[in-house]
């Protein structure tokens, strides 16, 4: 019996949210990213929530988006609705109205590390690192981190991601803006969660009218444009032959992360 791809759980205002692909190093999957969308909407539309919790399980938070040859090879030949999914669930983030907290229980590559600036609070083991391999492979950044990583982090360091590929590390990441708080593994379930029961403490309705106000609608408009402009990116990007090429090639060697 198949052990479900995605993991849910209500605990008083906290509604949890864990990726259990650890074999997968935690990818993301066409399955995955209707759970998790799923998953948002049903947090958002419930008034008793006022944290929604993504996490995963294992060594990895997530290696960002699965590939393999049959997978790049459906990509390249109709990237438009490869790509649907991606853009639903940057979406999904963008207008999610409860507090969003990434425990990243390990490294966060690709998709995952770009749209954990969107989320309110991100909490990580100081093992952890911060890829995006976008250049590498001949693609695009994604998850609107063409606006919000220079906007978190200045140009600099947003490029030093974005344009060359260099991964971050957790005290690197925290020190740039991306992370709020760095926590030793072997400490890292236990004290994380005393963080979750702290700010479970705070009034509620005043929790998320403060976020309304932080992310306005002016900036949400802002963030869905940037993802709309990046998928569009990335989906004429995928049409040039050596794209695929790229991304084949990387992806057949054994132990390759994913992104």
């Amino acid at each position: 019996m198949s052990q479900p791809k995605i993991i849910t759980s209500k605990s008083g205002s906290i509604f949890r949210i864990t990726i259990n692909r650890p074999s997968k190093k935690n990818a993301v999957d066409s399955e995955t990213y209707k759970l998790l969308i799923e998953n948002l909407a049903l947090a958002d539309k419930d008034d008793d929530i006022s944290m929604t919790v993504i996490t995963g399980v294992g060594d990895f938070f997530s290696s960002g988006n699965e590939f393999s040859a049959s997978k790049i090879k459906n990509i390249a030949e109709d990237p438009k609705s490869a790509t649907t999914l991606v853009q639903q669930f940057v979406d999904a983030l963008i207008g999610h109205s409860k507090v969003l907290i990434g425990l990243v229980n390990g490294p966060a590559i690709g998709i995952a590390c770009t749209t954990l600036a969107l989320f309110d609070c991100v909490v990580c083991t100081d093992d952890a690192y911060f890829s995006c391999p976008f250049t590498k492979l001949g693609l695009l950044p994604e998850g609107t981190s063409s606006l919000s990583f220079p906007l978190i982090m200045g140009h600099s360091k947003a490029a030093q991601m974005l344009l060359f590929s260099e991964k971050m590390s957790a005290n690197e990441a925290k020190q740039a803006g991306l992370v709020n708080i760095v926590i030793p593994r072997q400490l890292f379930k236990a004290e994380s969660e005393k963080i979750l029961q702290k700010y479970a403490q705070l009034m509620p309705q005043s929790l998320l009218k403060a976020k309304q106000l932080m992310r306005t609608q002016q900036q949400r408009h802002l963030l869905h444009s940037a993802n709309q402009q990046e998928i569009e990116a990335i989906q004429h990007q995928w049409i040039q032959p050596e794209t695929s090429r790229n991304v084949q090639k990387a992806f057949s060697k054994p132990n390759t992360s994913k992104i």
